[in-house]
């Protein structure tokens, strides 16, 4: 078990429920997913509690190193959406305009 008083993060195991298991798989679920870095710590402590991460699985990659960063760990990020199809989505449906839209991937751009 694990605390982080900052974020509140609690890590808890149940070992060896499966016979014949040495490790126990784990899904990592993320809202959304930038750099990766919040993932990578969560998947080091779930590795230090015998745990592994296969896949990641979050509702939004916002498309700016997260998922070569989880590649390199040997780590799959399965998202729901990513930044860029949110934006197509609310331009194509009139929730912002084409100025909005173009502000919005100068400033991903900028930051990726």
């Amino acid at each position: 078990r694990e605390l982080d008083d900052g974020t509140t993060r609690v890590v808890e195991i149940e070992k060896g429920r499966h016979v014949g298991t040495t490790y126990n798989r784990v899904i990592l679920v993320e809202d959304v997913v930038t750099t990766a870095a919040s993932s990578v710590e969560a998947i080091d402590a779930l590795a230090r509690n015998g745990a592994y991460v296969q896949d990641v699985f979050a509702v939004t990659d916002r498309e700016q190193g997260g998922t070569h960063r989880l590649f390199e760990r040997g780590v799959r990020l399965r998202s729901l959406f990513t930044f860029r199809q949110l934006l197509d989505h609310y331009h194509a449906s009139g929730h912002i305009d084409r100025m909005k839209y173009e502000e919005c991937l100068a400033y991903h751009a900028a930051n990726s």
